[in-house]
This record gives structure tokens, sequence and C-alpha cells, in this order.
């Protein structure tokens, strides 16, 4: 039912704690007056970036409560910029409901628009989804929400779009930010995340409410309107009992009634609540408690006290207590970490201190780790995202095939394996590896720019087709992915859901590890096996660099200083790429400017961006600019984005034009970090021409780190600059 016509008196705050009150708030001078340092930082987040809104709700950290009047006191996310950027939605999901009836050949007068709302367990997080339900309620907008007022998963609340025919998922959340922040999301009709051009259109609506005299409609909180569904009931039985059938969990069945043990850590968010419903419904009648124990399972907004609940960086998973868990439990096959939504993944193994060598030699990260009183330290192996999400499509690529490895891959050197209906999809900030798996096979790769709203959007075009090709994963190198059934879940031809979802891909790590047991094999036997397969060694790292220093980058106060310094190394970066800047680029990747070669310009079909160009967005290819060695080793560079905090993207080639070397050197568009991706390619196999240096890691890569002054920064004081922090790092990890 829409708010009645009455101009309510006070802040959001005051008619949110009203659950009688409905009218609506007038935006006009003395509102934004009132409001004026949150809006500010509202349009200027809005300038900067497109994926959403993230900001601090306070300052103050180590709290175990925050309440919406310490929200009010916010320069950030405050409830009356909820409130707006609600209203926003609302205007945009009407006129995008009017569109969409146009298209389908419907009277766009008889359209309404729908969404989910759902959100996490964060502070605030519940109250600002009923902010969102009582203005989209406000506006006629049809609701619908989570039973029991549980929170929800991110992909859940995008899955509830296209499962119920509805224009949107709304998902308040803060990701893996620390608790003092929250967050808004959302996921269009076809389940993927917002792209550039969607959230372009609601910046555009939030302008214009701003730049009139606009109003916040809200209807009182028991209104009609408001639907009730088990989201992840539906979830569960819709896509994940389709993604995995009864028969292809045989494995973790019998393991699970052996007593085989693997652990799923929600890390104080809504992980555990999701993984217990979804091993009721896809084990009926097994009792999974003892095998998959749930660590940090109950929703704790303050996230355990833990400072960067980022389940993608290695030390995470020793702060939540998931490594200490493994320690004292050798019997568990895999550790998975999510976030507080349950849309990354952290994932440990142990591993046998004879096979610590090899794993090192494979480009994998292992740490020995206390084991408890009387007993030998442990050693585990922390997979990268890049590593993990590599081998779950492998083991994907072997279910759709019906083949075990050995016969997988005698019959693709045999041409009696054809790849060319299996798509396989990720960024290009993610590793070589995807692509080495897709060459070794055949099967159809994909990148696209950063942002699992871009793999969303492509996997969407390809399930339209309609040719019932396969789409093994859709993976980011930031710790996201998603996997899905191989045949259409629906009548409408959707196969895999396109966002990331950490608890699918625990399922498909238990059920491997599972089945891996059964013949005395481990994960780590598995990426082996796999990676040996590609006839090279892959290393990579990621590098965070807060400018600069972490606490100016975080400060909302010193917000203009930080981004100064970031502007200063964007313009370092940029400044490479045009012609002036070309011959310093060419040496500081080893090659001599006076004898290097340009060779034509070319553009690279098999990167897609979405970019907007004079007013209209469209999807565009990057060209690559290219030099070559007198030795013919090639130097290629392209702009990863019309933005300057898109960066810029460097490979280097061998003479055979194989990749030795990359690098994706970019900023958040809308913090102070620039984040530098480096992987180099190393020789492996009999008759490798050389030995293999994993320190390349550094040495090819430290001259641009340099050249872009990153030597002067530093993450704290005393820490060591981000150079020489870096160096050590790669030391450390590789056994140097």
């Amino acid at each position: 039912m829409p708010a009645p016509d009455f101009r309510l008196s006070g802040s959001v705050s005051v008619a949110l704690a009203d659950p009688h009150a409905g009218g609506y708030l007038a935006v006009d001078a003395a509102f934004r007056k009132e409001h004026q340092p949150n809006l500010d930082w509202l349009l200027d987040r809005l300038s900067k970036s497109t994926a959403g809104v993230r900001g601090f709700l306070t300052e103050r950290t180590g709290l175990n409560s925050i309440t919406l009047a310490d929200a009010d006191q916010t320069s950030q996310l405050s409830p009356t910029v909820v409130a707006v950027i609600a209203q926003a939605y609302a205007d945009y999901l009407w006129e995008r409901a009017r569109e969409r009836a146009v298209e389908e050949g419907r009277d766009p007068e008889g359209a309404r628009p729908g969404a989910f709302v759902g959100y996490d367990p964060r502070f605030l997080s519940p109250e600002f989804g009923e902010l969102f339900t009582r203005i989209f309620a406000g506006n006629g907008v049809r609701v619908v929400r989570d039973h029991r007022q549980e929170p929800t998963p991110t992909p859940v609340s995008s899955f509830m779009s296209i499962l119920l025919g509805l224009d949107s998922g709304i998902q308040i959340t803060a990701s893996h930010n620390p608790a003092n922040q929250n967050g808004i999301k959302s996921s269009t009709s076809y389940g993927g995340v917002d792209t550039d051009d969607i959230s372009d259109r609601i910046a555009g609506k939030i302008e214009a409410l701003l730049g009139g005299s606009g109003q916040i409609r809200i209807a009182p909180r028991d209104t009609d309107g408001v639907e009730i569904v088990d989201a992840k009931g539906l979830y569960a039985a819709r896509y994940l009992a389709a993604t995995f059938r009864a028969e292809d969990l045989a494995p973790l069945r019998e393991a699970v009634a052996a007593g085989t043990q693997f652990l799923f850590d929600g890390l104080h968010g809504v992980g555990g609540l999701a993984m217990r419903r979804y091993l009721d419904h896809l084990l009926p009648g097994v009792d999974w408690s003892a095998a998959v124990p749930l660590l940090n399972d109950l929703p704790d907004p303050a996230i355990g006290g833990i400072a960067t609940p980022d389940p993608s960086n290695p030390k995470t998973l020793e702060v939540s207590g998931a490594i200490d868990y493994l320690a004292a439990h050798p019997e568990v096959r895999v550790s998975v970490t999510a976030d507080m939504d349950a849309d990354r993944i952290g994932t440990a193994v142990l591993v046998a201190a004879d096979a610590v060598p090899e794993a090192r030699r494979f480009g994998l990260y292992v740490s020995e780790f206390p084991a408890g009183e009387g007993r030998d330290p442990v050693s585990a192996v922390r997979f990268t995202p890049n590593q993990i999400f590599t081998l779950i499509a492998y083991d994907r690529l072997l279910s759709v095939s019906g083949r075990d490895p050995a016969e997988l891959l005698e019959a693709q050197r045999a041409g009696r394996f054809d790849g060319s209906g299996i798509h396989l999809l990720t960024s290009i900030a993610s590793s070589v590896l995807a692509e080495l798996l897709a060459r070794t096979y055949g099967l159809q790769f994909h990148l696209t720019a950063v942002g699992f709203k871009n793999l969303g959007k492509l996997a969407r075009e390809i399930d339209a087709r309609g040719t019932g090709e396969v789409i093994l994963s859709l993976l980011e190198e930031s710790g996201g992915a998603q996997i899905g059934p191989f045949r259409p879940w629906n009548d409408a031809g959707d196969t895999i859901h396109r966002d990331k979802d950490t608890c699918a891909l625990a399922l498909a790590l238990f059920n491997l590890a599972a089945r891996l047991a059964r013949d005395g094999r481990t994960i780590l036997d598995f990426y082996v096996e796999m990676a040996r397969q590609f006839g090279c060694l892959v290393y990579f790292e990621r590098l965070d660099c807060y400018l600069p220093d972490r606490a100016t980058a975080e400060s909302p106060a010193r917000a203009a200083e930080a981004n100064a310094v970031k502007a200063e190394v964007l313009g370092r970066l940029m400044s490479l790429s045009e012609p002036a800047g070309h011959p310093t680029l060419v040496h500081l990747f080893g090659l001599d400017p006076a004898t290097a070669r340009r060779l034509p310009d070319g553009e690279l079909p098999e990167i897609s961006l979405l970019v907007k160009e004079e007013g209209v967005w469209r999807t565009v290819h990057p060209v690559a600019t290219r030099y070559e060695s007198a030795d013919g080793e090639r130097l290629e560079f392209y702009r990863a984005g019309p933005a300057p905090h898109d960066g810029m993207r460097i490979n280097v080639y061998d003479p055979s034009g194989r990749i030795r070397e990359w690098t994706l050197v970019r900023a958040s568009g809308t913090e102070a970090v620039l984040r530098v991706y480096m992987e180099i390619v190393e020789p492996f196999g009999d008759d490798a021409p050389r030995a293999q240096e994993p320190l390349r890691l550094f040495t090819r890569f430290a001259p641009l780190l340099r050249h872009l002054g990153l030597d002067t920064y530093r993450e704290r004081e005393n820490a060591p600059d981000y150079v020489t922090g870096y160096q050590n790092t790669v030391a450390q990890k590789y056994g140097a």
C-alpha cells in the first residue's frame, strides 16, 4: 500500500522508530542543508564508483553495539543516506518495470515493480532492511523478504530476483569490510550484480531527488504488499539441488557416514545459518553435524572482534580460529571460511611435512603452526582464490565430461573431447591458471573488466543464446566465484547463477575431498595433478597499498590528503601509457628502448569492457600497445577501463608467444588504495629450458613498483615500505 499523502516531521530515524508512521519526508532546501555532509559524501561516492555504496556507521572501532543515533552522527552511511538511496531505487524500479512491460508487449500502465530485500547480520542491517522495505512499500513496490526475520546471504537475495520474477534484489551488507561499516548492494532481474549502466541510472535518480523538491515516501511497518518466503529453502531446492544432484553427492554421504570431517567457518555471518539449511536439504535423513562442524556459526555483528574479516586474506583464517581447529583436528580434509554475507571464500588444508617442498614449488602458500602441547607442529596450505577456483573448475570439467583425469587428458590429446561448448569466465585481474585450464582442454575462455557484475552479465548473454552450452564457473581473483548445474534449472534456460556464493563452493570442495579420500588422496594431490598438466608453474601475489598509509587512507577526515597521494601515484602509472612514457615502460620490463620495435596495435576480442561513450553504454574490446625486443620478447599493455582508477594491464611474452609475466595496477574508486596484481609463469618439466625462479615474482616487478613511488609509502609507522614488504612476502612464501 503506498504511503499516505501526509508530511512526516522529524528525521528518518524518528520515522523508522515509529511502526505506525506513514507519509513522506520532504527533500527540500532545509533537508539538504541539515544533511549536507552526508549527501556530499554520497554524491562523491557515486561519482567514483558504481559498485554499490559502503561507508562508516561510526568511525569508532571495537564496539559491541551501534545504534541509529550513532549512525545519525556519521558523515557517511547515515539512516538519511540509506533512505535517499532507497527512494532512488524505488523511482528506478518503477521506470524499469514500465520499460520491461513495453519490451515484453504488455501494457506499461499495468506494470508494478518488485524487489527482494535481504541483509546480513551486521550492525543496523535489520534496521536498514526495514527502511528499504517501508520506503519500497510506500512507493507501491512489491516487497519480498526472508522468513522469520532472518539474515540472508547475498547470492540468495540476488537469486530471488530471477526465481520470483522481480526487478531487483537489495542486500544490506558491507561484505568483508570491518564491523563499523555497512552498505547497500543491488542485483538485476537476471540475478547478477547491477552493471555500471544500471548503477549509473540509479545515481541519476539520486541526483534528481536531491536536485529538486522530491519526497521520500515511507509506509507503516505492518503494511500490505510485503510477502514472506523461505529464501534459503528456495535457493537450496531450486538451485543447489540442481547443481548437486543426489547421485553426485554420494561421496559426501559416504564420507559423513564414515566420520570424515570437513570444516565450515561462518565467520560470525550468515554463512553458518545458510550452510545448516543447505546440508539438511541436500543430505536428507543424514546426521552430518559431527562430520561438518560449523565454526563461528552464530551471527555476531561485531564479527568476533576481527578487524579485517576478509576470508581471502590468509591471516583471517588464523584469527577466526579455522587454522587452530585444523591443527587440533588433523582428520579434517578441508576448511572453508566465509565472510559476513557468504559470498567470499578462504580455504586451507593440512599437508604432510614431506609434501611441503612440492606444494611450495607449485606456488602454494605453506605455513607451519603449533598443534598443541606434546604434538609436532603442522603445515597448512592456504589457497589463493585463483588456485582454489581453478581447482573447482577442473573438478566440474571432469564431472561434465564424465571422465576421470587420465581419461579426460587422453581424450583431449587424441581429439576425442570437444570443449568448445564449455565456458570459463574470469576477469583481467585473475591468474592465468584459469586460462591454462581452458587452453589445455579447448574450452571457451572469457575475460571481463574487474567486478563480478561483468561476469554475471556475460553469463546471462551466454545462457540467452539457448544453445545448451555449459558454463563451468564464474571466478574472480578477489575471493568470489560461482558454479552451477550443467543443464537449465528453469524453463527460461538459466544455468549458472550470476552471483558468487561461498556455500556452493564449500559443498563442491567437501564432495571433492570426500571422493579423493575414498581413493586415499587429498586436495593437495588433486591440485598438483591439475597443475602438472599445464607445463608451467605459476606464482601470483596481490599487493594492497593504502596511501600514504592505512590510518590516513581509512580516515574520512583525511580523505583529501589520501586521495591526492592516490592521484599522484595513478598519474605516474597512466603517464606510462602515453607515447612519451613508452620508453620508460619498455625499460622497466627489461627491454632496450633503443632497439625495441613498435608493433601494430591490436584489439583484444576475448576481453569485454562496459564503457560509457557519448552518453551511451556499450561493450568494447581494449586495444593493446605492443613492443618487441631484438630477441623476440614482446611487451603488451592496455588501459583496463575508461577511468584513471581502472588502471593498466601489462603482459610480457617470450619469443614463442607464451606469457612470462603480467601485472595489473588499479586503484579503488572510493578508497585511497592501490592494488597491484603480479604473476610470473615459470617453466616446468623435463625439457624446461631453465630452473624455476620464484623470486622473479619480486625482481621483475620491483622496477615498476619503485617507479610508482611505492617504496616511499608504508602501511603503518615502523613497518617496511611497500616494496620491501612485498620482497619479504615473496621470500617468506616461497622459501627463498
